[in-house]
């Protein structure tokens, strides 16, 4: 019986793809949001991963990895992991595998939000080398600044990419740029 509570706890991640509102700020894709469209970057797609990461839940992230992967037009997939805990060896092993199929067609794997304990995961098991650590930002205390630097870094791998001018990445970072100190 405890064995199968555990495994029910363990499927507690929740994997959320993330878009621009009209202000340029991160929100939860939506089904049917008719201005999709507008809201999503056709060549970097961003997700948001909810709850532990361990071995109960790396099957759902490897799916959502996988269909992401499928899509030929992606050439950066941004992983969300501030709001993750607990990052074991197989997920490790499921996001190695994913940079790797991605780094052999020429597009990246970018991760965000890093806490420290699953960055000393990623050195141990030696997948912060197979992800590249210049594509592996840590979480810091200031909100959205490893997600922002993330963000930079998706657009500096996608180059020239099929949205152009109006990116809602590069207009979401050309915001930034436009807000003066406080």
């Amino acid at each position: 019986m405890s064995v199968f509570l555990f495994m029910r706890r363990a499927r507690l991640l929740t994997i959320h793809r993330l878009v621009f509102d009209d202000e340029g700020n991160l929100m939860e894709l939506r089904p049917g949001d008719p201005s999709l469209p507008d809201r999503e970057c056709k060549s970097i797609r961003l997700l948001q991963l909810e709850g532990q990461l361990f071995f109960g839940a790396a099957g759902e992230l490897a799916n959502a990895l996988d269909d992401l992967i499928e899509e030929p037009e992606v050439k950066v997939v941004w992983l969300r992991l501030r709001r993750a805990f607990g990052m074991d060896v197989t997920i490790t092993q499921t996001l190695a595998d994913a940079a790797t199929r991605l780094r052999a067609e020429g597009r990246y794997l970018v991760v965000v939000g890093v806490r420290e304990e699953a960055a000393g995961v990623l050195e141990r098991t030696e997948t912060l080398a197979t992800l590249a650590p210049e594509n592996v930002f840590a979480k810091t205390d200031t909100w959205f600044h490893a997600s922002d630097r993330g963000l930079h870094r998706a657009l500096e791998l996608a180059g020239e990419h099929a949205c152009l001018a109006s990116c809602p990445i590069r207009q979401h970072l050309r915001a930034l740029d436009d807000t003066p100190d406080a």
